[in-house]
């Protein structure tokens, strides 16, 4: 059998009739976790629906076949980066109705509840940004500062968890342009930055451009550019997952 053979199993659906997108995402343990996102319960987005924030929190245990909604976040809101740890869930930042947010939550599953407690909040406000964990230090990258598309970044963060109480500190830029809506991933000692979107300006507007870049760094070398991937990918799951040999799964996205 290939290396790259694999088998997938379908998981219960979440118990709401639309679903969320932005949701923040991972593990506790061998508990899965669900929380915030938006969706638009009126009518479609296209149609002019208006955009519903959510706090709801679901988890789902190994020997369950349905999701348990099992808390609230601290506030309504999506978009940021999912990380998870030894303590639990890390949900970094993201948006609200009112803009970008710097908040960083740990949610923590035990006994079918998940309790939420705040975390050293990020630098900046960074929504639409993604995380990986690596030798128990969190690094993020990229993302957007401000509503509307009006910018995104290249600047890297990164939060040992064994020593919170340092904070986020920066670490050396991510080369070349900003971007948003990437995918990240960890693996033998490496990080990857995988495709995403990129602004260009256009007719004196900002606009969108899929990348097809990948990214590797370590902390011993630093950033090292990869050869491009055949195509570009955005907005797909992140961290992606990684199969037990090292293989990076990017899943759907733009």
């Amino acid at each position: 059998m290939s290396r790259y053979s694999s088998s997938w199993t379908p998981l219960p659906s979440l118990p709401d009739p639309e679903g969320f997108a932005g949701m923040y995402a991972g593990t506790c343990g061998e508990i899965m976790i669900c929380a915030g996102g938006t969706n638009f319960p009126e009518k479609p987005m296209l149609e002019g629906g208006p955009k519903t924030w959510t706090d709801r929190v679901f988890t789902l245990s190994p020997k369950e076949n349905a999701w348990k909604e099992a808390g609230t976040l601290p506030v309504p809101y999506a978009y940021g980066a999912s990380a998870s740890v030894r303590e639990g869930l890390l949900c970094i930042g993201g948006c609200d109705r009112e803009g970008h947010r710097k908040d960083v939550y740990l949610l923590n599953a035990a006994d079918g509840t998940v309790t939420t407690r705040p975390f050293p909040s990020l630098p900046i406000a960074l929504a639409y940004t993604a995380a990986a964990v690596l030798d128990g230090k969190v690094y993020l990258t990229g993302g957007c500062e401000r509503p509307g598309e009006q910018d995104c970044t290249n600047r890297v963060f990164m939060l040992d968890t064994r020593r919170p109480e340092q904070g986020w500190l920066e670490q050396d830029p991510l080369p070349g342009r900003g971007r948003f809506l990437h995918q990240m991933a960890a693996t033998d000692g490496t990080l990857y930055v995988l495709g995403g979107i990129g602004l260009r300006e256009q007719d004196g507007k900002q606009v969108r451009e899929l990348l097809k870049e990948a990214w590797s760094y370590t902390p011993e070398h630093g950033w090292t550019r990869l050869p491009d991937m055949p195509y570009a990918i955005a907005a797909a799951p992140t961290p992606a997952p990684v199969s037990r040999n090292g293989v990076i799964y990017l899943l759907g996205g733009g």
